[in-house]
């Protein structure tokens, strides 16, 4: 029988993409905690909470698992993260998006696991960023360029059809990652992510 695992990420976009990762990985004995935002864990009372679960699921044999974006600096949410450990007296391990060696985010892990025969969605969307370089370029101002959420849900969006169904099927908490024609759950730039979680279910 395969251990627990209590899982704790940041938000219902990473609740989507994990659950669906670990079906695809036939990891079927798996909680995920929805925290809101990764600097929850550092209000007392929130933290108070997770200590309790990860206490309580060390001691009925389970591991606990925290996967939060690594943002703009992998070592630095390292660090607060095992300090939070040593404090607390609590064990888990982390892996941090996209691959826990780099900076970045669940979207920069996205826009690599694409289905490579849609690449060209994405020469587009470089064409429209260049323009609005450009645009900025002239003195027009601009408040700023689509962000790399956007850019991921756009690509998703037009491989859809054309229904209000589907434009809300392409949000964040309701993609299907199983679905081959969008996306390379078999990818090597899953590979670190994969590792990680068949490591811990044992």
């Amino acid at each position: 029988m395969s251990t627990n695992l209590l899982i704790y990420v940041e938000g219902s976009d990473d609740e989507k993409f994990i659950k669906d990762f670990l079906f695809f990985l036939k990891i079927n004995k798996f909680k995920i905690n929805n925290i809101g935002g990764w600097n929850k864990i550092l209000n007392e009372n929130e933290k108070l909470v997770i200590v309790n679960e990860f206490q309580k699921n060390t001691f009925n044999g389970g591991i606990n698992l925290i996967i939060f974006d690594a943002d703009d600096d992998l070592n630095k949410k390292n660090v607060i993260l095992d300090k939070i450990k040593k404090e607390s007296n609590i064990e888990f391990e982390t892996f941090l998006f996209p691959n826990n060696s780099e900076s970045g985010t669940l979207e920069t892990l996205l826009e690599k696991i694409i289905n490579p025969k849609n690449s060209t969605i994405f020469e587009c969307w470089n064409s429209l960023t260049s323009c609005i370089d450009a645009i900025k370029s002239n003195n027009i101002k601009l408040l700023s360029k689509p962000s790399l959420k956007s850019k991921i849900q756009v690509y998703n969006e037009v491989l859809l059809p054309s229904n209000s169904t589907n434009q809300k099927k392409a949000l964040e908490h309701k993609r299907d990652y199983s679905n081959s024609e969008i996306w390379d759950l078999s990818s090597k730039n899953l590979e670190p992510l994969k590792n990680f979680l068949l490591e811990n279910k044992k």
